[in-house]
């Protein structure tokens, strides 16, 4: 290839990065939806720093009522979505933070034999456990209702709250079975 050949070749390569260049609007529209993400996130943010405060308190209160008696844990709601697909917050059951006990042993038993004998939809068996270990909000409260209704509305959701109760049942088994309780 020539000199002249090569500047050739540069020159229709430039000519043809000219003319994709994007106008004007479309440089506007981009402006915008990265503006957009940036309010989101910050929103996001803000939402995130009240639930885990939030989800703080609450949690040492149910540790303090427990009183080592059984394992509690506090689930964000809203991080079980991802960023901007989680319904608002304030829609969600306990503002989108619940707090959760471990299960019986009699309920993680048969928890874990229903997931083992079934093949699919284990959802259902999640969320039962789930709604079955609430403590906070109050389970018989309209809060607690929601939950249920959270549970049958988003059951990837409820799958993954319900499994941080089972691996509270987990870990009271293996204690149990170690000999400490």
């Amino acid at each position: 290839m020539s000199i002249e050949e090569l500047r050739q070749r540069v020159l229709q390569r430039e000519a043809e990065a000219k003319a994709a260049e994007p106008t004007n609007e479309e440089k506007d529209i981009a402006a915008l939806v990265e503006r957009e993400r940036e309010a989101t996130e910050a929103l996001a943010a803000a939402d995130a720093l009240r639930r885990s405060n939030d989800l703080a308190l609450r949690l040492a209160a149910a540790e303090t009522a427990a009183a080592g008696r059984y394992l509690v844990a506090g689930i964000d709601l809203v991080k079980l979505f991802p960023l901007g697909r989680a319904p608002d917050s304030k829609k969600l059951p306990g503002r989108g933070v619940i707090i959760v006990r471990e299960p019986e042993p009699a309920a993680y038993n048969r928890f874990t034999r229903e997931v083992e004998a079934k093949q699919k939809d284990h959802g259902p068996l999640f969320a039962d456990l789930l709604c079955g270990c609430l403590i906070d909000p109050d389970p018989e409260s309209p809060e607690g209702d929601r939950l249920v209704e959270f549970s049958a509305r988003y059951p990837g959701a409820a799958i993954g709250a319900g499994d941080t109760v089972a691996k509270l049942g987990g870990a009271r088994t293996q204690a149990d079975k170690r000999g400490r309780t």
